[in-house]
Formats: structure tokens, sequence, C-alpha cells
């Protein structure tokens, strides 16, 4: 849903804290964000329950200043809300992965070798022929949870907005960065770039200079172009923040937070003795829904005066050309 539901005045309005008191309480329906939440429901047709609902990326939106080349572009729609409330808690969609909004299981393309252009001496030539090879992904709705708890002393600060917003952010911005690294592809989690097909690997024992190189080589061989960015565990960046390019040089292989000429990035959330380089242009997060869906238990906890909610979102993860990532494990 890209077309703005609301006016910005609207959307001023409209409390978190409230909605989370109102579906605690079982007032949700009386409030003023019941009745923009049951306008949503219309649009999504996700129902309005007397303690949950789908808290729009629209209203989240409001506390910030607000072209693809990848085959996934060919479906989908861009979602622009989405990617406007989640970009500053999530490290790889800063780096250039892109988020599309899919409705349902869909499969989108995956090149696994690019056309080539064939010059041709005069209008009569003939073109050689050189189809890409596309192949395809499959993608489902996988569901990412977070469990939270708010005191009723903190939900009667009225400016707790911006703080529960941006906490409800943060755990799922964090959450896909982990996914899209090293997913699993089961127990109801995304597959990530550790573990797909295609994606290449270079040892991580004693990673100097040369295999840091090696690596950035690789990615430029699989015409890797989009965001290409690093990512490491806190631990690896310190390892080559000492460790020089050249014994006696000067220079240290991680410096300024820059590897080899590109952006590198320390997250506590990269696999642990891991360094991570790709084009993350080439990272397609699906998402299958238009907010974030929240359910409070207006029981658990009510003794002690606590709010319990939970909220998920339905995404998954497709890395549209593997070849344009490399991985070193078990540094040293």
């Amino acid at each position: 849903m890209a077309d703005q539901l609301w006016t910005s005045r609207e959307i001023k309005e409209f409390s978190m804290r409230r909605a989370l008191i109102g579906a605690a309480e079982g007032t949700l329906a009386k409030t003023y964000e019941g009745g923009m939440l049951r306008e949503f429901s219309q649009v999504t047709g996700k129902p309005v329950t007397e303690n949950g609902f789908v808290l729009p990326f629209e209203v989240m939106r409001r506390d910030l200043t607000a072209a693809s080349a990848s085959g996934a572009a060919l479906i989908g729609t861009e979602a622009p809300f989405a990617l406007d409330v989640l970009r500053p808690y999530t490290a790889t969609l800063r780096s250039g992965a892109q988020m599309m909004r899919f409705k349902g299981d869909v499969s989108v393309p995956k090149v696994a070798a690019p056309s080539t252009v064939t010059w041709l001496p005069d209008e009569f030539s003939a073109i050689t022929e050189s189809q890409a090879t596309l192949g395809e992904m499959a993608l489902s709705p996988k569901d990412a949870a977070i469990l939270t708890q708010v005191s009723a002393k903190l939900t009667r600060q009225t400016d707790i907005d911006a703080f529960l917003r941006r906490e409800l952010l943060r755990s799922m911005g964090t959450g896909l960065d982990q996914a899209i690294f090293s997913g699993s592809g089961t127990s109801g989690q995304p597959q990530g770039i550790i573990g797909t097909t295609g994606v290449l690997g270079v040892s991580g024992t004693s990673l100097d200079w040369d295999g840091v190189t090696d690596m950035l080589y690789t990615v430029a061989e699989a015409d890797g172009q989009e965001g290409v960015a690093w990512f490491a565990p806190p631990a690896v960046r310190r390892l080559l923040s000492r460790r020089e390019r050249i014994t006696g040089g000067g220079f240290s292989i991680w410096h300024d937070n820059v590897l080899a000429g590109y952006p590198a990035i320390a997250s506590r959330v990269a696999p642990a003795d891991t360094l991570i380089v790709g084009a993350f242009g080439e990272v397609v997060i699906a998402l299958f829904m238009d907010g974030i869906e929240i359910m409070v238990n207006p029981y658990s906890d009510f003794t002690r005066g606590i709010i319990s909610y939970r909220a998920w979102l339905s995404v998954d993860i497709a890395v549209t050309a593997p070849g344009a990532f490399c991985v070193a494990e078990s540094i040293t």
C-alpha cells in the first residue's frame, strides 16, 4: 500500500501508547486510534480485534524525514513506508538491500549468468544468441516475532510514543539483519547469505590483506556493484583493525570503517568470527504485511500493572545474485 491513507495531522495525532492501553483494557474501539486502525483494516483486510491490530508503517513514519536493477524489481511493489521506518534500524537496508511488498507465496527471478552484448558491424548482421540464465527462488511468509512488556507507569508518560516505536523497530531491524546474514532456512527462518547455494567462500585462517582482496575480487567477477559493503562482528573489526595490510606499512586492514575502499560495518548480530562482503543491492526483503501486527495479552502480569504484547512481521529473504557475495568464516 504505497498511497498515503491519512493526512499528516491525523498521523501526528496517532498514539501507539493509547492504542496499547486500549487493547489492554478492551476499549480500543472507542479511541481515536481505533477509528484509524479500523479504516486501515478495510484497506488491508486484516480486522481489528478487541486486543489486537496491525500497526501501520505509515503512522510509525511520523518522526522520520522522509531505482532497482535486480530481477526482483520485475514483480511486487515498492514498500516506501516500511523502508522509511525500518532503514534507520536495519544496517543491510542502509547498505542497499531492497524491500518489496508481495501478496502470498511468490517466486522471484535469480540470475545465474547474465546476457552478453553483441556488437553488429552492419544492419544485416545476425545477433549472437546469449540469453541470461534465470532461476527462481520461492518466497513465502516467515514470521519474525518479539514479546515486549511495558509497565503501566511507563504508559502514563504522554511522551513515550517515540520510545515505543523506536524500540519496536530496533528489535525488528536487528532481527532482519541477523536473518539476512545467517538465517538457517529451517525452523521458520528465512535462508540468509551464509548457506545460500552459489555464495562463495575463502579461508578465514590468518586472514590477511591478500585474503581480503581475494574476497572483493570474487564479488567483482560476479559483477556485484550495487551497495557493496562489508559486515563483521565487533571482534573481527578489532582483529583486522590491529592487523597491518603489509607488515611495517603502518596501514591497518580495517581502517576508519572502510575495508578495501568500501564501507565496513561492525554488527553485533553478524555471525561470530565471520566476514561478509557483497553487493547488498542483490538482497530482497519480501514483505507480506502493511504493518507490524500487535496482540496484547490483557491478563498476563495484570496484578503487577504490566502490559504484555507480542509483535510480528511476515517477511522472507532472497539473494538474487549469490555469486555477488563472499564469506570468510572461522577468522583468526
